[in-house]
């Protein structure tokens, strides 16, 4: 029991030790997706929420309660330099810094028209933009 609370007690403190796995596996399920999903789908696959690591319940109990973001964190509409419209729903990824901010570096471009998924990371939404490509970890 003691050995238990012990490494509890050390996963906790080293808090990335608890989110790295968690955040990888987001960004796994992110690159399965094929293109053709359906946008309904591609939210089932990616969820409404992700963990990105846990707090102590409080003083008195040795529960630890998840902390999530909201997913997806963003969605727009664009038009492309031919004037097709498309919507690009972006989905956290991962955690760049622990800085408490949400940065672009930080989440997923999906992008769909008609409904259905025709691209996702940076570099397909630059290129669609019609802006320079520039390679994303998470993309």
């Amino acid at each position: 029991m003691r050995k238990t609370g012990f490494l509890l007690s050390i996963l906790f403190l080293s808090g990335c030790a608890l989110r790295a796995p968690i955040l990888k596996e987001e960004t796994r399920k992110a690159r399965q997706i094929p293109l053709g999903t359906l946008r309904t789908e591609v939210k089932r696959i990616m969820g409404d929420a992700t963990v990105i690591g846990y707090q102590k319940g409080g003083q008195d109990t040795k529960e630890f309660i998840p902390i999530s973001l909201k997913n997806p964190c963003r969605i727009d509409s664009i038009t492309a330099p031919d004037q097709n419209k498309y919507e690009v729903i972006y989905y956290f990824v991962r955690i760049k810094y622990q800085d408490g901010a949400i940065t672009d570096d930080e989440l997923m471009p999906f992008v769909f028209k008609d409904d259905r998924l025709i691209g996702k990371g940076w570099g397909f939404l630059n290129h669609l933009k019609g802006q320079p490509t520039i390679k994303s970890p998470a993309s």
